[in-house]
């Protein structure tokens, strides 16, 4: 589990007056969904080191409604893809509405309080390319993210597996299969904010980095 509470893969979801505080022990967010469709959030709130409400792919028509997050990290993060070890799709986040939410960062925290948007995308994959944690491919009709702790390693060996693993090729890069598309590239769309409070540490922010942890730009 990635969350405190998690959902995944459902539909009609209603969250009320739901709320989650001290030190994250079970996962890195306080509040995870994914591939979840019609989610509302109402009157939950946050108090912790960690992340706060976390949006992953395949996520579709989101209500943020009178929700706080006093975190150490960001505080609504909305993810169309995802960190290496989390990642199971790379799909669109589509259709958000956060209305009446705050943000603050929690006491003593480096940082904290953002809203951050994660896209990425990715090209098919070709021998002689250099892959690093985190790049994604598509190869056959699927969709690949490089899993293990490598930088610029040489690809020799193309992923193929069609099921939900992770695989190592004699070039010693381990790809994970996420999904089957033909889509190059993963977004965040079509997002309203409406009368969001944050104090002056709230940064809006969207993501393509190549960062260790969340490497998305390869090569686009």
């Amino acid at each position: 589990s990635a969350g405190e509470v998690e959902i995944n893969y459902a539909t009609g979801v209603t969250l009320k007056n739901v709320e989650v505080t001290g030190v994250n022990t079970n996962g890195m967010f306080s509040f995870n969904v994914h591939c979840v469709t019609n989610i509302t959030f109402d009157g939950c709130s946050v108090s912790s080191k960690k992340d706060g409400f976390h949006v992953s792919a395949g996520c579709l028509s989101v209500l943020l409604q009178n929700c706080q997050a006093v975190v150490g990290d960001d505080a609504f993060m909305f993810a169309a893809q995802d960190y290496p070890s989390l990642t199971s799709e790379a799909y669109d986040v589509q259709n958000v509405t956060m209305i009446n939410c705050s943000s603050a960062r929690y006491p003593g925290a480096a940082s904290g309080g953002n809203i951050a948007f994660y896209t990425g995308s990715w090209s098919n994959w070709t021998a002689g390319f250099t892959y690093s944690i985190g790049n994604l491919c598509a190869n056959g009709g699927n969709i690949y993210k490089v899993q293990n702790l490598i930088t610029n390693v040489v690809g020799s060996v193309a992923p193929t597996h069609v099921t939900f693993s992770d695989v190592t090729g004699g070039d010693g890069i381990t790809w994970r299969f996420l999904n089957t598309s033909t889509n190059m590239q993963a977004n965040v769309r079509n997002v309203k904010i409406i009368n969001f409070k944050g104090d002056t540490n709230c940064v809006l922010s969207s993501y393509a980095n190549n960062a260790q942890f969340d490497n998305s730009i390869y090569p686009g």
